[in-house]
């Protein structure tokens, strides 16, 4: 089973993330901020990071830059409200490798864990 950290200082949005992925069939844990997504991934594996863009102290930005120093085979996926245009290429420099918008639909969502995970959805909730 894939292990997901979602990170994201909104608790609704966590929990929404939590909820889809879980009945996708994935494992999930949460952090509400930069620094306790970091600590979370010194001390425990994931398989991917769905990380929020603007959090109170370390943006998912700066989040991004440090965890892969810790572990650069980290994949993280960056979600933002704000432009994608000018967002999407930062997180990509940043380390991210998917960005979204936070109002995506469940297509959209499912294509990019797809794309970065490198196997269908499908394919993981067999695995359970």
């Amino acid at each position: 089973m894939k292990k997901v950290l979602v990170v994201d200082d909104a608790q609704v949005n966590r929990e929404s993330i939590k909820d889809i992925l879980v009945e996708w069939g994935f494992k999930v844990d949460l952090a509400s901020s930069g620094e306790e997504a970091i600590e979370y991934v010194k001390n425990q594996p994931c398989d991917l990071i769905i990380m929020d863009h603007m959090m109170p102290g370390l943006t998912g930005i700066e989040t991004t830059r440090l965890m892969k120093i810790i572990h650069p085979e980290l994949n993280v996926i960056m979600m933002s409200f704000y432009d994608s245009e000018i967002m999407k290429p930062l997180a990509i420099s940043a380390g991210a490798q998917g960005f979204l918008d936070k109002a995506c639909d469940l297509k959209e969502f499912k294509k990019t864990l797809e794309r970065v995970l490198g196997e269908c959805i499908e394919c993981i909730s067999e695995e359970i």
